[in-house]
């Protein structure tokens, strides 16, 4: 079980970044601009296997640099925890260890 819940975290997290950053490349390109922001995703990935799901925060905080930026991280940090605890909960009442 705590096999597929790093799977699904990793899973996660990659996931929530590769679709901002390609949401946010697109943005930038619709306004004739450059997205400098550094949105690579294994450096966020290997710090989440550290610090668990925080490195969202600070990703989707340092990436806007705005306060909405900050609270959609906590947002990212708790959707990511309330899926693996749905998981695990569901794992449990399976009987799947």
């Amino acid at each position: 079980m705590s096999i597929l819940l790093w799977l699904l975290y990793f899973g996660l997290t990659a996931g929530l970044i590769a679709v901002d950053r390609k949401r946010e490349r697109a943005k930038a390109r619709e306004h004739g601009t450059v997205d400098f922001a550094d949105r690579r995703i294994l450096p966020y990935v290997l710090l989440g296997a550290i610090f668990g799901p925080l490195p969202l925060l600070v990703y989707f905080g340092t990436t806007r640099k705005t306060k909405q930026g900050w609270l959609l991280g906590v947002g990212a940090v708790l959707a990511v925890y309330a899926a693996l605890v749905v998981v695990a909960v569901i794992g449990h009442a399976l009987g799947v260890h």
